[in-house]
């Protein structure tokens, strides 16, 4: 186990976990982006009350990033993932404020 940690990538992998995660909010509907924003890396793959597995195009992304890189993580890539979806939340949220009327 030891080893292991020695060689596993943490910054890279959280690193590229906010670029997809900036892209992905970039491109996706606020629903969606609030959805996203209130898992953590836990959720991820685990089955809600419909029997859907939770972000599972993360753990698909994750899985393709582990078969090419030995040393990736994918749990720091959902954390990176997602700090990088809540900051778009947050950042659309305080836009959309900012454009209302103030009485």
């Amino acid at each position: 186990m030891t080893d292991r940690a020695e060689t596993v990538d943490y910054e890279g992998s959280y690193l590229l976990g906010e670029a997809d995660g900036e892209s992905w909010a970039g491109e996706a509907h606020p629903n969606d982006t609030q959805s996203l924003s209130l898992l953590t890396a836990e959720d991820i793959g685990q089955r809600d009350i419909f029997g859907q597995e939770a972000a599972d195009f993360l753990q698909q992304r994750a899985g393709d990033y582990a078969r090419r890189d030995p040393n990736f993580s994918a749990y720091t890539y959902f954390e990176g993932f997602l700090s990088a979806v809540r900051r778009s939340r947050h950042q659309r949220a305080f836009a959309v404020a900012g454009r209302r009327a103030r009485w």
